[in-house]
């Protein structure tokens, strides 16, 4: 949170809404990487995000609510006029959207530089997985349930396949609500941030970090 708040938007601005929609939507590095103008879609005062080619096939969107909405618009407002490239991330360089798409390397560097500027350590343990693991810790320890989580997240399990909560956007709505709670609770003000200790079960990055 205090990234979002306190980092300048003149330089910052497109990383600030990587993160915002890697957190809410559990969003992969390709996802946002091929994310479409046509994919955010504004509707009263909030934005509804679809990937459409998501690692495991499976459709999926995410809410993105009025806390955040202007972060957004600001950002999508500065892309230039009749860029002929639909994709969503382009270049932003000093307060300017460029004719230039952000690559997979370079979205992947965004939870570096975020973990940079909250000086925390060892900022090259924040690679582009840590979105998609915050927000799993972010909507677990909300206190949703697990069918949420893989619904949010797009995880395929032939166990669960039958239960996952109706694809709506009421359910979107409550998702948002539940994040934006968890961040508050687990991210407080004088702490911000704190990476996370655990490891992973990967041989060759037992050091990844999430931002909780």
């Amino acid at each position: 949170m205090k990234f979002i708040y306190n980092a300048p938007d003149y330089t910052l601005l497109a990383n600030k809404v990587v993160l915002i929609f890697g957190i809410f939507g559990t969003t992969r590095c390709d996802e946002l990487k091929e994310l479409q103008v046509a994919d955010v879609e504004e509707i009263g005062g909030k934005y509804l995000v679809s990937r459409k080619d998501s690692k495991n096939g499976v459709p999926r969107k995410c809410l993105v609510g009025p806390l955040f909405y202007r972060k957004v618009k600001e950002y999508i407002s500065l892309r230039p006029l009749y860029f002929e490239i639909k994709r969503y991330f382009v270049q932003f360089l000093n307060g300017k959207c460029h004719r230039q798409v952000l690559g997979r390397n370079e979205i992947g560097q965004i939870p570096k530089i975020i973990a940079e500027y909250l000086k925390l350590t060892n900022p090259q343990y924040y690679t582009r997985h840590c979105l998609r693991r915050t927000s799993a810790t972010l909507i677990l320890n909300s206190g949703a349930n697990k069918t949420m989580l893989k619904q949010l997240g797009g995880w395929k399990s032939a166990s669960i396949a039958g239960g996952y909560t109706e694809n709506s956007l009421l359910n979107r709505q409550k998702i948002f609500v539940k994040i934006t709670h968890a961040a508050k609770v687990v991210l407080p003000s004088d702490t911000n941030l704190q990476p996370s200790t655990s490891e992973t079960n990967s041989t060759n990055t037992t050091k990844l970090r999430s931002f909780v």
